[in-house]
């Protein structure tokens, strides 16, 4: 896991390139969005890129042979993408592997103390770490 490029999130990212057309009659440009995304991001790009290409990308002789190859370059990232767990399975399953190293800390540990750590082990929202704790304290009391 390292960390997306678009948005910062340290989750699993794969290496994507979504490119936008903008036909001009007789001009026409191109951006691209390159870099390391996590799923979200690469979701959220594809559907900018790719609308927007579909929308106004046609608008030109360069442009009329240009659009349908990055339409189809964007659907072949986009299912790298897809293929990725999204960031809260990932943070998720982080945390229930850290469930004994969580219980052993309760014992000996106030909870806010426990809520750090597991946030700064596994990447994971302050929020996703108190409702995991809060399993964890309803599951010891039953």
């Amino acid at each position: 896991m390292t960390r997306c490029e678009f948005c910062g999130t340290r989750a699993p990212v794969t290496s994507v390139v979504f490119r936008q057309n903008t036909g001009m009659i007789v001009f026409r440009q191109t951006r691209a969005w390159e870099g390391h995304a996590c799923r979200d991001c690469g979701r959220a790009i594809f559907r900018r890129a790719t609308l927007h290409t579909a929308l106004f990308g046609w608008w030109g002789t360069i442009s009329l042979f240009v659009t349908p190859v990055f339409l189809v370059l964007n659907v072949v990232h986009l299912a790298r993408v897809l293929r990725m767990p999204s960031v809260e399975v990932v943070r998720r399953a982080q945390l229930a592997a850290h469930e004994a190293y969580a219980q052993n800390l309760l014992a000996t540990k106030d909870r806010r103390t426990v809520a750090e750590v597991l946030q700064r082990e596994s990447g994971a929202s302050r929020s996703e770490v108190e409702a995991f704790l809060d399993g964890l304290v309803a599951a010891r009391a039953a």
